[in-house]
């Protein structure tokens, strides 16, 4: 259901990041982020952005920050699925 709007909030946080104070950008991006992605896709949105070499420090600091909890909570899921040896 939500995500379509993971390349929504990609698309939508460099210019948030820009118009916006440090404080109030933070806490869009943080609040914002696409946590409810728990998908390789997911993962591959952030890759994405991240590979833009004008992306901020700041801005990729907690992008990368939010892409880790979504990679710690897909390892879980797989290894929740995975059959008990």
């Amino acid at each position: 259901m939500l995500k379509p709007f993971t390349p929504r909030y990609f698309a939508a946080i460099p210019g948030v990041w820009a118009r916006r104070s440090s404080e109030v950008a933070q806490t869009v991006v943080i609040g914002l982020y696409p946590s409810w992605d728990i998908s390789d896709d997911g993962l591959a949105a952030a890759d994405e952005f991240l590979a833009d070499p004008d992306v901020p420090p700041p801005l990729r600091r907690l992008v990368l920050e939010g892409r880790a909890e979504v990679e710690r909570a897909l390892h879980a899921q797989r290894f929740d699925a995975a059959e008990p040896a």
